[in-house]
């Protein structure tokens, strides 16, 4: 078995895109009052290509078949006087395909993004995960990732 962990490709988009659809999938039953399925917009996976607005992208290959992608971000602390000036790398978006998880791909593709923030000297590494994405939660907490905050919603019934 192959295995090849590279930069996001424009000729990787279609297969990203499927794995896009079904991480949408997914969250979409996660919370689905909130979430839908839905597809990814290809000017964005271009933009992530061309290494566009801060954006990195990793797919992982496992015998020529993209198995895995992730894309992350450079950020900045917000310009006002009560944050530090810190720079950080957001995981904005992981998926793996169903048939390839329990392999070692998304801790391959978590590997990938947090040499990437080394590089970009990004003082941390952050990400969201759903409450209900076990799995997923348990994934970033081997990877030395810890809660920080927690959003709260209340929702008001005007939908």
């Amino acid at each position: 078995m192959s295995r090849v962990l590279r930069l996001f490709q424009q000729n990787d988009i279609p297969a990203v895109a499927r794995l896009y659809r079904q991480l949408f999938e997914h969250v979409a039953q996660l919370e689905p009052a909130y979430l839908q399925a839905s597809e990814q917009d290809e000017a964005f996976l271009l933009q992530v290509c061309n290494g566009e607005n801060g954006f990195v992208g990793y797919v992982a290959k496992v015998d020529g078949t993209i198995a895995g992608f992730a894309i992350a971000q450079q950020q900045a602390s917000p310009p006002y006087a009560c944050f530090r000036p810190l720079k950080s790398v957001y995981l904005m978006d992981m998926g793996v395909e169903q048939a390839f998880r329990g392999q070692g791909i998304g801790t391959s593709l978590i590997a990938a993004v947090k040499a990437w923030a080394s590089e970009q000297r990004a003082d941390y590494l952050e990400l969201t995960v759903h409450d209900a994405n076990f799995k997923a939660a348990r994934l970033y907490q081997r990877q030395g990732f810890v809660p920080y905050s927690t959003s709260m919603r209340l929702w008001l019934g005007q939908s």
